[in-house]
């Protein structure tokens, strides 16, 4: 076998690699659509013990936060006056950056 033909039979077994830096981005929104400011965005791996990461919005809701290790996280985002909310965001091999919406409910 020629060395070009056991690089890609090698590759063909091996497992696809993660990007070395995750990132997960977003807006903070309520349910009219505005932006939620200082809200509290938290990410935690799933099943892992790396921890979570925390940031708070600016004042047009955006978020950045680098994820921990991992695959698989959970999103978390809340505020005085608002009901929380949770998602799972899952980062394919080809991506470094996952963009996501999230609303908030206001408590009644």
């Amino acid at each position: 076998m020629s060395i070009l033909g056991a690089l890609l039979v090698g590759a063909a077994g091996a497992p696809a690699q993660l990007p070395s830096t995750l990132e997960v981005r977003g807006r903070v929104l309520d349910e009219g659509g505005s932006p939620v400011r200082s809200a509290v965005v938290a990410l935690a791996a799933v099943g892992t013990d790396t921890g979570s990461r925390n940031t708070r919005t600016d004042s047009v809701g955006r978020f950045s936060i680098r994820a921990p290790g991992g695959r698989t996280f959970e999103l978390r985002a809340h505020r005085i006056g608002y009901y929380a909310f949770a998602t799972l965001v899952r980062f394919d091999s080809d991506s470094s950056m996952v963009y996501r919406e999230l609303t908030l409910t206001r408590a009644a």
